[in-house]
């Protein structure tokens, strides 16, 4: 069952210090090297088992940053074909930043409608319980 979104962001952050800011942990070609680096699909699995969160949803959130127009399948071939044709760790890094800000938006809580104005303040309170405060400010 997925997880909470919040915890997601928690994992992807978990993905990109596992890499290490320079990707100095990443790889291509190869799962797992000899000596713990990964290809992205290995980081995501790492992660997910040292968390405890395999089946958190992070995978869905890559899958989407990764390719927005399919289904949020998460396939090892599709992801390992993926990440092994990236020049370089910039692109992976993209992608775990831009499924952290859909993670992010969907944890993000609903934001209320402001108030029309100030002076159907005291009316839109009593109505629609809004809780937004007037406060005056003097000169």
């Amino acid at each position: 069952m997925p997880d909470d979104p919040a915890h997601i962001v928690d994992l992807l952050d978990d993905l990109l210090d596992f890499f290490g800011p320079g990707g100095e942990q990443w790889r291509r070609c190869a799962y797992e090297d000899e000596e713990g680096n990964r290809c992205l699909a290995g980081a995501v699995q790492l992660i997910g088992d040292s968390r405890n969160s395999r089946d958190s949803g992070m995978t869905d959130y890559l899958s989407a940053a990764i390719w927005p127009r399919r289904s949020r399948e998460w396939c090892y071939d599709r992801v390992g074909f993926f990440n092994d044709h990236c020049k370089g760790f910039g692109r992976i890094r993209a992608v775990i930043l831009k499924a952290r800000k859909l993670a992010q938006a969907d944890a993000a809580p609903p934001k209320r409608p402001a108030c029309r104005s100030a002076a159907s303040h005291c009316a839109d309170t009593r109505r629609s319980g809004c809780t937004t405060a007037l406060i005056r400010i003097e000169a």
